[in-house]
């Protein structure tokens, strides 16, 4: 007996609405240092610092989308993209924080970890379904994204 496929929506990541001072903070830290680039000679440097600012700035104003969710027999897909049980080694639960989180750790170099928010569905449902398939495996967070979610991001 296969069991039911698991669906849900959520945000495509976790939003963290960001007052005017953030935005002060960022601007004036970029600008600063695209500033010192070009008084030491280094506008190459300068610009790349530039448009990273400018970037980083317009990342953090974006309200992320909704995205459809739905765990299969043959794998997770994530709104259009699928990945297939093959291409993934395993996944971990943080049931610590709110929304809980699901983690699916991707073979791809470019993208190792699938981080999932887990809005309006049970946990204990999402494991059940997806020990039958991988290895549940705590993930430990990695330097950057300890910087990532204390920035705010």
């Amino acid at each position: 007996m296969t069991k039911k496929d698991i669906e849900w929506e959520t945000l495509e990541h976790s939003y963290y609405k960001k007052a005017s001072n953030w935005y002060w903070i960022v601007g004036i830290s970029g600008g600063t240092l695209t500033v010192l680039c070009f008084i030491f000679s280094n506008p190459t440097f300068g610009l790349v610092l530039l448009i990273g600012t400018v970037s980083v700035m317009l990342h953090g104003a974006k309200i992320p989308n909704v995205i459809k969710i739905n765990i299969m027999g043959d794998g997770v897909r994530v709104g259009t993209q699928f990945f297939p049980y093959a291409n993934l080694t395993a996944f971990s639960l943080d049931e610590k924080i709110d929304p809980p989180v699901l983690v699916l750790d991707s073979k791809a170099f470019l993208v190792p970890d699938i981080r999932l928010l887990l809005e309006d569905v049970n946990p204990d449902d999402v494991r059940d379904y997806l020990l039958d398939h991988l290895n549940e495996v705590y993930h430990e967070p990695s330097l950057t994204e300890g910087l990532v979610h204390y920035l705010g991001f």
